[in-house]
């Protein structure tokens, strides 16, 4: 699927994208040895949308389908979340409204999916930007790794 966007379009991502991928993790979420593996694995399943500017990649996002349920509710049955992994955008191409742009292509894409709830995992500091999309805090916890806080997000459509 391939959408127009004021300045560019957005496509799923394709292999020779990879090595741009990574870079751009990278830069905005941080190394990992495992992070080429990572974008490979998520390219081939088509779970990354590309923003492209001017024939060169400006950002991106990552998403996954999963099961859910929520156990402290009568209903145990499972419900599909359309999980936000990540988003990224060069910094370069920050501030133009392109992160926006990815956020609602990622709604659209979830909503043709028929999944109308929408979870991610963010820090404290990106609260407030995504509220402004519709997210609220459902969750807090605490990342053991990097010792860091971290706040489960969801919106239903």
């Amino acid at each position: 699927m391939e959408e127009k966007g004021v300045m560019g379009m957005i496509r799923l991502g394709i292999v020779d994208d990879i090595d741009t991928i990574t870079t751009l993790y990278k830069e905005t979420i941080g190394t990992s040895s495992m992070v080429k593996l990572y974008m490979r694995k998520n390219i081939l399943t088509n779970q990354v949308y590309i923003k492209d500017v001017d024939n060169n990649i400006a950002g991106a996002y990552i998403y996954q389908i999963s099961k859910f349920s929520n156990p402290y509710t009568f209903s145990k049955i499972p419900y599909e979340v359309f999980w936000l992994e990540q988003i990224m955008v060069f910094k370069e191409h920050q501030g133009k409204g392109i992160g926006k742009e990815l956020l609602l292509h990622y709604f659209n894409t979830g909503l043709n999916n028929n999944i109308n709830q929408f979870m991610l995992v963010c820090r404290k500091q990106l609260i407030t930007y995504y509220e402004k999309f519709g997210f609220k805090v459902v969750e807090t916890g605490m990342q053991k790794r990097h010792n860091e806080e971290y706040y489960v997000m969801k919106r239903t459509i």
